[in-house]
């Protein structure tokens, strides 16, 4: 039977603790590549980081840095879009809950892309009420917030919309307004239709499913090579934060677990790594034999990492960690070399795609009604050294 624990949270000052294990150096006594450096492990960066500043920002609670010598608009094609000038043209996001870590840098990305084509970019979110004691708290509009919010914007003479939708009639009758109106609109993550069945331009990630049974499968194979004891647990650690896909990320890694007739148990937190630390030191506390950590997203990847580094100089027992993961400008290099796997989320390749699906739409080229941003998977091999005491 799975089991779930939950995470409490625990504020902004434990938040910035983060900053001093994420550049924290790897400890190579537990794992080796075979046949070539560790370094060999990671892929080539994505063609949006090349030459870009590397940044130490963590996922959750900061305002990241995309990089500045690579264009959005360039990467992976040639024929990249231009939209033609003539009067300025507004393009608005509109996010239906305050963002998180993948949010801020999907906005500074279409800051700076819409920017190089003289295109005014504007964003809209929910703030928490003025004078609230919890700066972090997550706030979210209402259906009829969200609606007014679009509204809004068509009456201010935007050209393109980019909305984090709601499924309410509300909020669907303001898309179907919007388009009927001309609007090139735009969805983020979630396909929705309008009333009369049209199915409005979304973009999104491809399935969780294959990328998720890659990364069971690799780190029970780990596990078996370095002779991780049968008994031991697995653990998953589940970021529940209301985001499109929170079902479809436990699901990928659970399932595979259950047809290799794995036992797990699952450990819960919302949308911040310190919380999921946390978590993971009081599961761990009440019983410390554990083989694998799984996470599916990055907050839970730093996590694990986090909490393996502490173990590091202890006796305690050392365990495999794998899962989703956004490799761009915040990833430590450090935790990428030390994962058994991950599956690459990326939020460079969703504001690429973001960014020319709405040049296209301004344009009125062709566009499929899915954009999907592909989530690759990477993996090594590993030989078991043991530590030293």
């Amino acid at each position: 039977m799975t089991m779930r624990s939950t995470g409490d949270g625990q504020g902004a000052t434990a938040r910035s603790r983060l900053a001093t294990w994420a550049v924290v150096g790897l400890a190579a006594s537990l794992l080796v590549v075979p046949g070539c450096n560790s370094a060999s492990f990671l892929p080539p960066p994505p063609p949006e980081l090349s030459n870009a500043e590397v940044s130490s920002n963590l996922f959750a609670g900061t305002t990241p840095s995309p990089p500045k010598a690579a264009s959005l608009a360039n990467a992976g094609r040639t024929d990249a879009v231009r939209p033609s000038l003539g009067t300025a043209k507004i393009v608005e996001l509109i996010l239906s809950r305050s963002p998180n870590g993948d949010r801020l840098y999907l906005k500074q990305a279409l800051r700076r892309e819409l920017g190089k084509v003289q295109i005014v970019f504007r964003s809209v979110e929910p703030k928490a009420p003025e004078g609230d004691p919890i700066s972090d708290r997550v706030v979210s509009f209402t259906p009829t917030q969200l609606a007014q919010a679009i509204r809004t914007a068509v009456e201010r003479g935007v050209s393109g919309l980019i909305v984090e939708p709601l499924e309410e009639p509300g909020v669907l009758d303001a898309l179907a307004e919007a388009d009927a109106r001309g609007v090139a609109v735009l969805l983020l993550d979630r396909s929705v239709a309008t009333h009369d069945g049209k199915l409005l331009h979304s973009v999104g990630y491809a399935s969780f499913a294959e990328p998720g049974r890659q990364i069971v499968e690799a780190t029970l194979d780990a596990a078996r090579m370095l002779r991780k004891p049968e008994e031991s647990r697995i653990l998953i650690l589940h970021d529940r934060s209301a985001d499109a896909y929170d079902v479809e990320r436990l699901e990928a890694l659970a399932g595979p677990l259950k047809a290799a007739g794995k036992s797990f148990d699952v450990i819960e937190f919302d949308r911040d790594s310190t919380q999921a630390a946390g978590a993971l030191k009081r599961a761990l506390a009440a019983d410390p034999k554990i083989a694998i950590v799984l996470a599916d997203g990055s907050n839970g990847m730093y996590a694990a990492y986090q909490v393996l580094q502490d173990r590091k100089d202890t006796d305690l027992p050392e365990f495999l960690f794998a899962g989703f993961l956004a490799y761009d400008l915040r990833a430590p290099h450090d935790l990428l070399q030390r994962a058994i796997a991950f599956s690459d989320r990326s939020v460079e390749s969703y504001a690429t795609k973001t960014f020319q699906a709405m040049a296209s739409l301004l344009n009125g080229k062709p566009l499929d009604p899915r954009v999907e941003v592909p989530i690759t998977f990477h993996k090594k091999t590993v030989l078991f050294v043991p530590k030293a005491r």
